[in-house]
Formats: C-alpha cells, sequence, structure tokens
C-alpha cells in the first residue's frame, strides 16, 4: 500500500492503447496491479503508477497520476503492423495507394490474391524490390503460376492475379534460398491480400497476415489492427486477446471472412476452459455459420467445426451446436493457420474428424516444420517413398541412432527426424523390449508427435529404409 491509502477508496481506472498493445500497471513497489492487452479497466488506489507498454519496439514505460476521481486515458502504442495500417510504425501512405491500384487491375472474376511486400520501416531491412524473385504461387500439381508484372514503389512491391479458387501453396526463398511452401485456399468472389514485410535476412513470412474482403478493396480501417493483433497472439500460441479486439473481429466477420476465422481459432485454442463455455461456442458456431456461405470448403473452415466438436467435449459444454451436424469432417488440404492443422490432427484422434488418407493434407504433416501463425512445410528437395509399408523395429532403432549421432540425410523430411529423436529416447529409457514396442506403436508415435497414424508409420518406414541402404 500506499502511505496513508488505508483511508481512501479505490477509483475506477480504464487504460486503452492505440493501435493494441500490452499493457501493464505497477505500483509504487513495482507490483503488478493490471495486466492486460489493449485495454486495462478494474478499480486502483489513487497514487503514482508506472504504466509498460510493451510492443514492437520493446518496452516502454511510463508514469501515470491516478487521481481521486478515477482515471481515464489513451496511450499512442508503437506497433508494427504486416499490413499498411494508419498509426503503425513504419506506414507510408504509398502503400496503400500502390495496394488499391494493383486491386483495381483485378477483373473481379474467380479468386484474387494480392501480394505486399514492403519496408515497415526497419532500417536493416532488405529492399522489397530485391525480394519479388523469392515468392511464387504454384497450384496443387505443383505447375508455377505466371504472375503478372511486379509494381515497385517506394519501400513495396505488389502484384495482382485472378486466379480459380481452390488450393495453392506460396513458395518463399529464405536465407541460403532455401525454400518453403505454406498452403492457401483461395475463395470465389473474394479478394485475398497477403502482406509480407521485410527484414535483415530477406521475407520475414513469420511476421506476414492475411486479410480478405468482398468489396474488391482493402479499407485499413481500425479493425484491421485487431487482425494484427490476432496474428500476434497466435504467435505466441493463443494468448487471450481483449474482449475489445475480440468484438471487433466478431463485427467484421461479413466483411472479412477471414475475420472469423481468426475469431474462432483465437476462441478455441485457448488452453482453458472458459467461464462461459456454452456462450463462447455459441459464438464460434454463429461466426461458422455466417461465414460458411463462402468459406465452406476452405480447410481451416473444415478444420474449425471439427476443433468446436473437440472443445464442446473438452469445455463439458451443454448446448446444442450447428458445427455438430452432419458426418465426420474430412479434410484433404492442409489448413493455412498452423493452430487449425494442429487442432485437426487432435480431431481426428478423437475420432471427430479425418484427414484423408493420401491427401494432400495428410502428406504436408510429412513435411511440417513450423505452425505459428501460418503453417510452413519443407519443400521436397527429392522424391520421397511415400508408401505406407511394415517396418522392423531393429532396424528403427539403428537408423534413429545413426540419425541422432549425425546429419540427417539431405532427404530426411521434417517429421521423420523428429520420429528419429523420439525412437533413439525412447530405446534409451524404456525398461524392458514390450515397453519399447509399446512405446514405438504407430498410435503411441502419432499421438506424442501431433501427427496422424499415416504420417507416424510413413516415417518409421523411412526410417527402417534408412538403415537398410547404409547396411
Amino acid at each position: 500500500m500506499f502511505p496513508g491509502e488505508r483511508d481512501r477508496d479505490p477509483v475506477s481506472v480504464r487504460i486503452v492503447s492505440e493501435p493494441p498493445a500490452e499493457l501493464r500497471l505497477l505500483d509504487a513497489y513495482q507490483r503488478r496491479v493490471l495486466e492486460g492487452y489493449e485495454v486495462l479497466q478494474g478499480d486502483v488506489m489513487p497514487g503514482v503508477y508506472t504504466l509498460e507498454v510493451r510492443a514492437a519496439e520493446g518496452l516502454q514505460r511510463r508514469t501515470v497520476r491516478i487521481e481521486e476521481g478515477g482515471h481515464r486515458q489513451t496511450v499512442h502504442a508503437s506497433t508494427r503492423s504486416a499490413a499498411p495500417l494508419p498509426d503503425s510504425l513504419g506506414f507510408n501512405p504509398a502503400h496503400l495507394t500502390a495496394l488499391d491500384d494493383a486491386m483495381a487491375q483485378s477483373r473481379g472474376a474467380g479468386a484474387a490474391l494480392v501480394v505486399m511486400i514492403r519496408d515497415v520501416g526497419r532500417a536493416d531491412s532488405v529492399s522489397a524490390e530485391a525480394m519479388v524473385e523469392r515468392l511464387g504461387l504454384v497450384d496443387p500439381a505443383g505447375v508455377a503460376l505466371q504472375l503478372p508484372g511486379w509494381t515497385v514503389g517506394p519501400g513495396c512491391a505488389v502484384v495482382a492475379v485472378d486466379v480459380s479458387p481452390g488450393p495453392y501453396l506460396l513458395h518463399t526463398l529464405g536465407t541460403g534460398k532455401v525454400r518453403h511452401d505454406r498452403p492457401l485456399w483461395l475463395v470465389d468472389g473474394v479478394t485475398h491480400a497477403l502482406f509480407v514485410p521485410t527484414g535483415p535476412s530477406g521475407l520475414s513470412m513469420d511476421h506476414a497476415s492475411v486479410h480478405t474482403a468482398r468489396a474488391g478493396r482493402f479499407d485499413p480501417a481500425p479493425f484491421r489492427h485487431r487482425a494484427e493483433a490476432a496474428y500476434g497472439a497466435l504467435r505466441t500460441s493463443g494468448r487471450l486477446l481483449s474482449n475489445q479486439v475480440m468484438e471487433s473481429l466478431l463485427q467484421h466477420k461479413l466483411i472479412d471472412p477471414w475475420a472469423g476465422v481468426l475469431f474462432s481459432t483465437l476462441t478455441l485454442v485457448r488452453s482453458s476452459v472458459p467461464q462461459e463455455p456454452d456462450e463462447e461456442l455459441q459464438r464460434v458456431d454463429f461466426v461458422l455459420e455466417r461465414i460458411g456461405d463462402v468459406m465452406q470448403e476452405h480447410p481451416d473452415w473444415l478444420a474449425l467445426r471439427a476443433i468446436a466438436r473437440l472443445a464442446a467435449q473438452r469445455w463439458s459444454a451443454s448446448g446444442s451446436f450447428r458445427f455438430e451436424d452432419g458426418a465426420n469432417i474430412e479434410v484433404g488440404w492442409p489448413p493455412t493457420l498452423g493452430a487449425n492443422f494442429l487442432g485437426l490432427v487432435e480431431a481426428q484422434r478423437a475420432g471427430l474428424a479425418r484427414v484423408a488418407s493420401g491427401s494432400a493434407a495428410d502428406l504436408a504433416l510429412d513435411r511440417l516444420l513450423g505452425t505459428q501463425p501460418f503453417t510452413t512445410l519443407q519443400a521436397e528437395v527429392a522424391p520421397q517413398r511415400r508408401q505406407t509399408r511394415g517396418y522392423d523395429l531393429e532396424s528403427v532403432i539403428a537408423a534413429a541412432g545413426r540419425q541422432d549421432r549425425g546429419t540427417p540425410p539431405a532427404t530426411a523430411l521434417p517429421t521423420t527426424v523428429r520420429v528419429a529423436q523420439y525412437v533413439e529416447f525412447a530405446a534409451q529409457t524404456a525398461p524392458s523390449e514390450d515397453q519399447l514396442r509399446a512405446a514405438l506403436s504407430k498410435e503411441r508415435v502419432a499421438q506424442t508427435l501431433g501427427v496422424t497414424s499415416d504420417a507416424a508409420v510413413r516415417a518409421l518406414s523411412e526410417l527402417a529404409r534408412i538403415a537398410e541402404e547404409e547396411e
């Protein structure tokens, strides 16, 4: 307590950051009094406090005096966004002009994709123009689409293309020209805007964002800041956002259908059970139903229906929801958001969905590198043996040992390497051979590593093949 504060009553405090940022209010002893994202609200004793604002430029500290009559304050947070949004650090109005010009080139037929690579104001970033050759789009058959010419502006490069609706892979070249793939699903009648900031080593895909619009143009409205905040939350494993952020995503789901996906994902990936599980699931149910007319084939929308079913079980919800109707969901293309891909696999293990065996989604699990926020896949550098076959336990353990002690083969897939590490650990720690065999069952491997049983068997078979070839 502050000296003399025993004789005073608490007062109401409300502090809002614009754009959204993490906020903490500390007392004179540096004890945390209030903490939240975008909004701090509560009752505290009058006095002098320290307000911490954590945003793109690190931690900012400000002194706040809270008087007897209460306190209302709006603070400006220094945030960066992948999208060119006013009030963000590094905002350049010319980027919005270039974006509008590119969107105007769309014929409005099929699905429209606009990609903008842009400098977000970092002094050490490479130029956007130098990065245009490091990004491409391919169809499910692996055929590269010929993108029209990039338009280069001050600190940005933008291209717009009309394509057939459906699945695509975004190819990007990173440091050392290592290629990564990220799955997309482009929706008929919707404009998809992909914003990729540049960083010191090239394209900063971990900080990219996707926005959609039915109107055919990108409106830099304040709710776009909330969508950028949602990506920030997904990068930190689903950190809970303020009610203001969530409500904004909810309200703009018809303008930006992808905002509805972000809202549903953040609601469902939370680690704790909400106080009102039925109410939360009713909101998700409402959102999925409202955006279903345009998103019903989208793998993220399908995955969210399955994840919502799983949440209803885990949260012991008692309500009746539309996402529970119909047969089990089958998904054949990997969801764009990594959290939805992982949630889909969990739902399959619970018998609530199915990743179609041998489909692009199933085989993508072999190549899965990252999930925050986008599903990121290793590019295949050589044809892989994809068939599911039997495997010899001793060969698997021997190959895992070699993998652990040396450098994996150039063609080793990420899941194969992860399974090798798990097998090696199991071989060292299992008390008996029977327990080792149980630990190496396809079900146990799949559950431990968060993949499907088919993906587990492919990885185990691949380890056995490596052992055979090295003998």
